[in-house]
């Protein structure tokens, strides 16, 4: 069974009723399931970067570097 991935609104992992199948290039078997949010949900997303972006923007170069460092361990 194909593992099943949600998408990330505001720090968190969320389902939604529409899903796609991703399928290998190579066989045309399905790889993994992704859940594709609803229009609003998708705003929604999109409003909390902006507000997000505003917050981080005027902080020390430095601190945001170590943000992204954190994220991009933390996923390996």
């Amino acid at each position: 069974m194909p593992e099943e991935y949600g998408y990330l609104l505001n720090g968190k992992w969320i389902k939604s009723e529409r899903k796609r199948e991703i399928k290998s290039p190579y066989d045309g078997e399905v790889a993994g399931v992704i859940n594709i949010p609803e229009h609003e949900k998708a705003l929604e997303s999109v409003g909390d970067a902006q507000s997000a972006f505003e917050k981080f923007k005027s902080s020390p170069s430095h601190e945001r570097s170590g943000v992204l460092r954190r994220i991009q361990t933390s996923h390996i």
